[in-house]
């Protein structure tokens, strides 16, 4: 049974602060792109710079399953963004940094992926567009985003929504009538949102946690096993097994 997420009423006061964030921004850096993950948050933060005219906006789609990117790449399509999309890490990556997978109880090791993929990912962007100011998704909610704008290296994050609530976001998504995107309707997406599927980390048991995502996409657990991350090979070897 797929749940569903409770929506809260976003007023129009609302929506013009948080465009008002990227405004500031605009004054402080010169040039803007979007972390376009293609989670709740990234689409209504890419909404919100969209309305102000940007419209550039990078994805970076390293452990994404397969219908997860097929999703992404048809909803900016038809929002009007222009997503370049990069797939940096591959499985022989993750191979070698077995404790990024499926990092049960290891809050350090979900941060690591994340600096590694997405954040990453945003700055080479931004570089290469000439941008400074970098717009996401992230809020204080579930993000610990302490401030709306702030500099990092050479770059300033903005954060337009950092202060609503998932509410405001699926409610924002309602009001505007943005299909929810597919991953929410997995065992990985009603949990753990837009993440790449090595951020699940439901279960101690890394068997378990194999056995949920090759119900999603079996072909993952079939890329996975040849390096053998956190026994992929043996799982992919039982249910085969039992398929027999």
């Amino acid at each position: 049974m797929i749940k569903t997420f409770a929506a809260l009423p976003v007023s129009d006061e609302m929506v013009e602060r948080a465009r008002n964030v990227i405004r500031e921004a605009l004054t402080m850096g010169r040039g803007a792109v979007v972390g376009w993950s293609g989670g709740k948050d990234g689409l209504v933060a890419g909404l919100l710079a969209r309305d102000l005219g940007i419209v550039d906006g990078c994805c970076d789609e390293s452990f994404y399953f397969d219908a997860q990117k097929a999703d992404i790449r048809a909803m900016a399509t038809s929002l009007g963004v222009h997503v370049r999309y990069y797939d940096r890490l591959g499985m022989d990556w993750l191979a070698k940094h077995q404790r990024l997978c499926f990092p049960f109880g290891d809050t350090a090791a979900t941060n690591l992926m994340c600096e590694a993929r997405q954040r990453k990912t945003m700055e080479v962007h931004a570089a290469h567009q000439h941008a400074e100011v970098i717009i996401t998704g992230r809020k204080q909610d579930g993000n610990n985003v302490k401030a709306p704008i702030y500099r990092k290296g050479n770059v300033l994050m903005c954060h337009p929504i950092y202060n609503w609530r998932d509410g405001h976001v699926w409610g924002f998504l309602h009001q505007h009538r943005i299909p929810m995107p597919w991953v929410y309707t997995t065992p990985l997406g009603q949990v753990w949102g837009n993440s790449p599927w090595p951020s699940f980390r439901r279960s101690a048991n890394m068997h378990e946690n194999w056995r949920v995502v090759a119900s999603i996409e079996m072909k993952v657990l079939r890329d996975a096993a040849p390096y053998d991350i956190r026994g992929a090979a043996e799982v992919l070897a039982q249910m085969e097994g039992m398929a027999a």
